[in-house]
């Protein structure tokens, strides 16, 4: 099944156990607490997954050259990332200018700071998407390159998004 919608978008139907398989390799380090979905009319509008910035941890392991680096990595894993990393925002382009993003980041800080993080990196994801970090930044947030951007104030007081959480 494949749907158009504005923008040129296309959405198409995945079936359950092809979204399983594919999300397999993620489940060793994903939270399902920092994985969510909005929902419209009880289908899915929105989804924006996060996962603790492992690079934190893999910077402390030399690249895993040599066997020595190995039990450094597992060392730093099994500390607290300071960082979320948000790889992805994704709403349906009807509802792009219905809040859901907002509502999406707003959950998700309330989430990350009750676990311990201190900011959310979204470098990755607003490289393709240049709304992201204008987003952000009316939401408190810090750009620090044209394409990419934070939120370091996630769970300071001066951040726009701290009033909700």
């Amino acid at each position: 099944m494949e749907s158009r919608h504005d923008g040129g978008c296309i959405v198409r139907a995945v079936a359950r156990d092809s979204l399983e398989a594919m999300l397999q390799p993620f489940r060793d380090i994903a939270d399902p607490e920092l994985i969510l979905f909005a929902e419209a009319e009880g289908e899915a509008v929105g989804w924006l997954p996060c996962i603790a910035n492992l690079n934190e941890a893999f910077i402390h392991a030399n690249g895993l050259k040599y066997p020595w680096d190995y039990p450094r990595l597992w060392w730093h894993m099994r500390r607290q990332p300071e960082c979320l990393a948000i790889k992805s925002v994704l709403v349906l382009p009807d509802y792009w200018n219905a809040g859901v993003v907002v509502k999406l980041f707003d959950e998700m800080a309330r989430r990350a700071c009750a676990k311990g993080f201190k900011w959310a990196d979204l470098s990755l994801t607003s490289d393709g998407n240049p709304n992201v970090p204008v987003l952000l930044e009316r939401m408190g947030g810090l750009r620090y390159s044209n394409a990419a951007a934070s939120i370091e104030c996630m769970c300071n007081t001066n951040c726009l998004l701290k009033g909700r959480i």
